[in-house]
């Protein structure tokens, strides 16, 4: 059984290899409490129907409603995989932090099912867990990101330079994605004269009270090699035109996607050391790490690899090797297999 509140298109993606697909109304930004109400009791309802024997929740939501209800209807087993902290734990202003106190409190309660494991994507969202008691040691996992399948995102040669180098950062159009240090960087890279073409792919996200307006990305100097192409259907096209994928965050991150399918595609990256983005890149091995925010290092970085396409070419190779070893959608799904299997062993 699938539960989630995505497009018809998908709905149907899903159902066509033999799932039970249910539509949840869900409003992941949203505040308003009789709509948070609604989606609680439509969660509860369905997951009463069902009578599943172990439940999976992702995302922030699902892991809070569906934990409270998994103790209220005394299902099996949970896994609850969280996939990045998001926005709220990657600001400090003061609302924010009592926000916070109040999600590790609805966290440690919905965490708190007696025959339950979490899976984290990084290091630091390990630590953090147990160290704030919202999660026990012997009852948390780390499996990296959600996988790439290596068989599609493979290994492409360096684009043939009848242009510019490309530099590619592909992400959701948000602030703390780094947009606003990336665009910083290319004009840092290019003020006497284009030297790689800077693309920017993803969509804005309105109900993110951190998302670039599109009026701002619109008007991007093109003149300038930077642009914005908005959504794009064909990820393994754009990383593999590209001689480098940049991405600068300072988002509360899991283990970003776009940064395994560019390692496992052989591209020189460029990102922050920060926590998810450095579980992916080691510094001078696959990649180059800057500090959040510093956009001096980030365009020194982007320059030298321009400047030197064997080292990019090296970055690329031990990045394969990184992917292969960790990143593998098998690896993932392997050891998601052996959580259910210790959970049902249990029951």
């Amino acid at each position: 059984m699938h539960l989630s509140a995505v497009k018809d298109h998908t709905s149907h993606s899903i159902e066509n290899i033999g799932v039970h697909f249910h539509n949840w109304p869900l409003h992941p930004r949203s505040r308003n409490p009789l709509r948070e109400l609604q989606s609680i009791l439509h969660l509860y309802r369905t997951i009463k129907q069902c009578k599943p024997d172990l439940l999976h929740l992702v995302t922030v939501k699902s892991v809070l409603y569906g934990g409270l209800i998994a103790r209220l209807l005394n299902i099996q087993s949970v896994v609850f995989a969280i996939s990045g902290r998001g926005y709220l734990y990657s600001s400090e202003t003061e609302s924010i932090n009592v926000t916070k106190l109040l999600a590790n409190r609805l966290y440690r309660f919905a965490l708190g099912h007696r025959n339950s494991i979490v899976i984290v994507q990084n290091e630091h969202d390990l630590r953090f867990f147990v160290d704030h008691n919202l999660s026990s040691a012997d009852r948390t996992r780390l499996i990296p990101g959600s996988g790439v399948d290596l068989n599609q995102y493979k290994p492409a040669e360096e684009p043939v330079k009848k242009n510019l180098p490309v530099v590619l950062f592909a992400s959701r159009m948000l602030w703390d994605k780094g947009v606003d240090d990336f665009v910083a960087a290319a004009k840092l890279v290019n003020q006497n004269g284009i030297r790689a073409q800077f693309v920017l792919a993803g969509t804005t996200d309105p109900n993110n009270p951190r998302s670039v307006p599109k009026d701002w990305l619109e008007a991007l100097p093109d003149q300038m090699g930077i642009k914005w192409i908005g959504h794009s259907d064909n990820m393994i096209e754009l990383i593999k035109d590209a001689s480098i994928v940049a991405l600068p965050s300072r988002y509360g991150e899991g283990v970003p996607k776009i940064l395994i399918e560019a390692a496992a595609m052989g591209r020189a990256i460029v990102t922050t050391n920060w926590p998810g983005c450095r579980d992916v890149v080691t510094h001078d091995y696959n990649g180059l790490l800057a500090e959040p925010g510093d956009t001096k290092t980030l365009a020194d970085h982007i320059d030298k690899l321009i400047s030197n396409p064997l080292l990019c070419e090296q970055y690329g190779k031990n990045g394969r090797a990184i992917a292969e070893r960790t990143f593998s959608i098998e690896y993932v799904v392997d050891n998601t297999l052996k959580i259910y299997d210790e959970l049902s062993r249990k029951v």
